[in-house]
């Protein structure tokens, strides 16, 4: 029997609600820290990360992959989201100097986004 490789309609807009959902909360969190308390941007996507991954590994279990959880999916969600930050990092030190600040963080949004969904969908909660 092959399995449906397609990703259901359902699946992609619960993703997309839980991705911008936790990604409002990175940026406000990020924000606060670059604007109260920290001088540094990185210094403070790191700390935005760290505190809004739990929530994400959380909320993309319970409603975007409706599964129980285990440990070797908290393993591989650490794997996949440490990898993520560093490309995410890598594409913003990269690119940084050649495109202005909002176009790199909508480019690198949707592209981590996009690899995101399919690692999730693939490694982490995969069936």
């Amino acid at each position: 029997m092959i399995k449906n490789s397609t990703f259901p309609l359902s699946l992609i807009l619960r993703y997309i609600f839980v991705g911008g959902f936790v990604g409002i909360i990175y940026y406000a969190v990020m924000w606060c820290l670059l604007n109260f308390y920290l001088e540094s941007l990185g210094l403070s996507a790191m700390v935005a990360f760290i505190t809004t991954s739990p929530l994400s590994y959380v909320l993309h279990r319970i409603i975007t992959f409706r599964k129980t959880e285990n440990l070797f999916q908290i393993a591989r969600f650490s794997v996949s989201a440490l990898l993520l930050f560093s490309l995410s990092y890598s594409l913003d030190h990269m690119f940084g100097a050649v495109l202005s600040q909002k176009l790199l963080i909508i480019s690198t949004w949707i592209t981590s986004s996009i690899i995101n969904f399919v690692v999730y969908k693939t490694f982490v909660f995969r069936t």
